[in-house]
């Protein structure tokens, strides 16, 4: 999972400007893959947000499969799980919990990126939610980024993209 997510993750980036190749796992157990940008060694720690609350209290329902799948379980979506005080408290976990392991002194940079699939987390939903949010600037990440599903192109061409977010610090 790490690998194809930091994939997409690069593919997207570099339609940005970013200039990432060389992407492999890491040997190590931190971070999770090892990059090259900019001629540099790099690495990505991955990470999911979702709701492991919400998932305990329906051990039932079948593991979430994209918007499609979601669609067509819920037509009609029950209200959003994910106001802005719960996505900025579990954001912040996420990053605190990353940012305890020491940067490796052999990367000239190291990002989180945290993935999420959760159907009430979509593109417009994330961009709002992200205007707003600030947090600490981690110890030992250069940046911070947030993914979410993949969107395909609504004319169907295939143009599809994952959207990705940087989240802003403080200073």
């Amino acid at each position: 999972m790490e690998v194809g997510a930091t994939l997409d993750w690069t593919e997207e980036m570099n339609e940005r400007g970013w200039k990432i190749d060389t992407i492999r796992k890491n040997s190590e157990t931190y971070p999770d893959c090892i990059a090259e940008m900019d001629g540099e060694k790099i690495g990505v720690e991955v990470t999911e947000l979702v709701d492991e609350n919400a998932i305990k209290r329906h051990p039932g329902n079948p593991r979430y499969e994209g918007p499609v799948q979601f669609m067509r379980k819920f037509p009609q979506p029950p209200p959003p799980e994910w106001p802005f005080e719960k996505f900025e408290r579990h954001l912040q976990e996420r990053v605190r919990h990353k940012d305890v392991r020491v940067k490796d002194g052999s990367l000239s940079k190291q990002f989180l990126l945290v993935v999420t699939d959760e159907p009430w987390l979509d593109e417009a939903t994330l961009a709002e939610h992200l205007k707003t949010i600030k947090l600490q600037r981690p110890r030992h990440f250069d940046g911070v980024f947030v993914m979410t599903s993949y969107v395909p192109d609504p004319a169907g061409r295939g143009g599809g993209h994952y959207p990705i977010f940087e989240v802003p610090f403080l200073n």
